[in-house]
């Protein structure tokens, strides 16, 4: 079956449209994710906060001013240096643009923790704070400003005095070993041109509600610090704190009813039937780990990841053993 002229003629410059169309996806994956945080928070810095691009334009912009530069090289160039253009073969094309694209990858220097950092922080500038939090959701180790971000983003999710996404699902996302309450503060460096903008903005809220986030803050932090009796004293002390239990979030719940199983002499005196029997379950598991295997912490942490590693009693006796 003879092929139309067309496409007879697109086969025959398959050593030349191939190697183009890989290395144009190369560039738009090098420039919008390798380096597209980078370079955005680069040109935010540059324009002192007036031009915020989003990194995929980085990747087109790419594509727009290389691959124009790489065939006028061929065009012009290449004849000059040689006596006659040169001719590849399409294995031999591939394996120079193979060489190319590993060498590019290989020499220049990619921080994925920092780029994790500079995405959520853009996202945050941006209001897309729920799409700012499935950032670096799975990242094992997260950096103390990814926890600062991840602290603000669901900060900002709180629309009324009431509630508090913080309390809610902040220990459903992983935190660093030793996690202390200063990794909740966002602080403004040279380095980072999107937190001074943050905070400004954090402070734009109604007066009532600054004060519900910054107190929700605070508590947490209590909780991070593992503070459990000056929680529970100021947390009783609040207006809202036991007017209806079960809206309590889940943090505060839990902490509390640790703070009561603990406590020598507790003067919170907090009920709640599920999160007790979860902690006899928690308890349970805990004890017949122990009694039927040697391990260390460690390895006593992960059996009970999987099914306690989002509540705050994992957090409590187990993020500083690592």
């Amino acid at each position: 079956m003879k092929l139309p002229t067309f496409l007879y003629s697109l086969y025959l410059r398959r050593v030349r449209i191939l190697p183009y169309a890989l290395f144009g996806v190369f560039i738009f994956c090098y420039a919008a994710v390798l380096k597209g945080e980078t370079l955005t928070a680069w040109i935010y810095g540059l324009t002192e906060g007036r031009l915020l691009l989003s990194s995929g334009w980085f990747g087109i912009l790419g594509v727009m001013f290389v691959l124009p530069l790489l065939r006028l090289a061929q065009c012009f160039l290449l004849p000059k240096v040689c006596d006659s253009t040169p001719t590849f073969s399409l294995h031999r094309t591939l394996l120079t643009l193979l060489a190319v694209c590993w060498g590019i990858g290989i020499l220049t220097p990619s921080d994925e923790a920092q780029t994790l950092e500079l995405k959520m922080g853009r996202l945050c500038l941006q209001e897309h704070y729920v799409e700012a939090l499935s950032v670096g959701e799975n990242f094992a180790h997260p950096t103390p400003r990814v926890v600062a971000l991840r602290a603000y983003a669901l900060t900002q999710l709180q629309r009324d005095t009431l509630s508090s996404p913080l309390a809610d699902t902040f220990f459903d996302y992983p935190l660093p070993s030793k996690a202390n309450a200063a990794m909740l503060r966002i602080v403004p460096t040279a380095a980072t041109p999107y937190y001074a903008e943050l905070v400004h903005r954090s402070l734009a809220a109604s007066p009532a509600l600054r004060r519900s986030r910054q107190q929700h803050l605070h508590w947490l932090g209590l909780l991070l610090d593992r503070k459990l009796s000056t929680f529970a004293e100021e947390f009783r002390s609040s207006p809202f704190a036991f007017s209806h239990p079960e809206t309590l979030p889940m943090a505060y719940r839990e902490a509390l009813v640790l703070y009561r199983r603990t406590g020598a002499q507790p003067f919170v005196s907090y009920t709640d039937a599920t999160i007790e029997a979860n902690y006899r379950d928690f308890l349970d598991l805990r004890q017949k780990f122990l009694a039927t295997q040697a391990h260390s912490p460690i390895e006593e942490s992960n059996l009970l990841r999987s099914d306690y590693g989002q509540t705050y009693w994992h957090f409590y006796f187990y993020n500083s053993i690592y």
